[in-house]
C-alpha cells in the first residue's frame, strides 16, 4: 500500500481515506445547510427533504402491476359479466381518467 506522500501530500496523523471522509461529510452538511435553507422559501425544498429523510411516511410510492410472467394485466374476468353498454360506460370511464393524467 502508498504511503500518504506518494498519494500526493502530507496528511499529518490522518490518513488519505480520513481526508477524503471528512471532505465528503462536509460537503454532506454544507449541501443540507443549503436544502434547509431553501425550504424557508420553496416547498419543494422542504418536500425534497421530507422524502428522502422520513421516506416512510412521505417519500412518493410507485406501485406496478404486472400480469403472469411480467406480461400486462388482464382485464377479462372483470369485463366478461359485462354486457356491451356496461363495458362502453367503463371504456369511457378509463378514457376520461386517462386524459385527466396526460393533461396538463
Amino acid at each position: 500500500m502508498q504511503d500518504d506522500k506518494a498519494m500526493g501530500g502530507d496528511f499529518g496523523d490522518d490518513t488519505f481515506l480520513d481526508v477524503v471522509l471528512k471532505a465528503e461529510a462536509d460537503a454532506e452538511v454544507s449541501m443540507m445547510a443549503r436544502v434547509m435553507q431553501a425550504a424557508q422559501v420553496s416547498w419543494q425544498a422542504a418536500a425534497w427533504w421530507l422524502e428522502r429523510r422520513r421516506q416512510a411516511d412521505f417519500a412518493l410510492r410507485r406501485i406496478e402491476l404486472s400480469g403472469p410472467e411480467g406480461g400486462p394485466v388482464s382485464v377479462s374476468h372483470i369485463t366478461s359479466g359485462m354486457d356491451d353498454h356496461e363495458r362502453a360506460a367503463l371504456r369511457r370511464l378509463l378514457d376520461e381518467a386517462i386524459a385527466e393524467r396526460i393533461t396538463p
